[in-house]
């Protein structure tokens, strides 16, 4: 996938660079559905889908599937989300729980996946808007999280 030149990172392709930036995430995340898939009834799984919606704005969600009628969305993020160049935890929270809203309807859950934990004021926003977090040390569980955020 790499190689180290001099005091540079040289990858392979442009596939390589993506999944070493953050594709690994999504990865990860869609092959834990996948392996729950039969325990948890999940069908109509997909990473990286484009969808449009009623008004034709494109979004790309990360992870999506169907479990008991219901879509389930995963945003999957390997930023610092706490610097000022970064995209804010806060951002993200608000544009997923939208993106629910607006392409699978109120029923939809939303989740966050991210290997760097969230402050405290993010878990509450998260809570407020419906989000479900994986992050930090939680995300190694990401299977037991599944089966209570899907589950019955």
């Amino acid at each position: 996938m790499a190689r180290v030149s001099d005091d540079k990172i040289v990858f392979a392709d442009a596939d390589a660079r993506a999944f070493a930036k953050g594709g690994w995430l999504e990865h990860y995340v869609y092959r834990t559905v996948e392996a729950q898939s039969g325990r948890l009834v999940i069908r109509d799984k997909a990473a990286n889908l484009v969808v449009v919606d009623a008004l034709g704005v494109k979004n790309e969600l990360d992870v999506a599937f169907m479990a008991r009628n219901r879509l389930f969305v995963v945003e999957c993020k390997t930023a610092h989300m706490d610097k000022p160049v970064a995209p804010k935890a806060n951002d993200t929270l608000f544009k997923l729980a939208e993106i629910c809203r607006r392409v699978g309807g109120l029923g939809t859950k939303g989740m966050l996946a991210s290997y760097r934990p969230v402050r405290e004021s993010e878990k509450r926003l998260a809570k407020a808007l419906g989000i479900e977090l994986v992050c930090g040390p939680e995300l190694a569980k990401l299977d037991e999280k599944l089966k209570t955020w899907v589950g019955p």
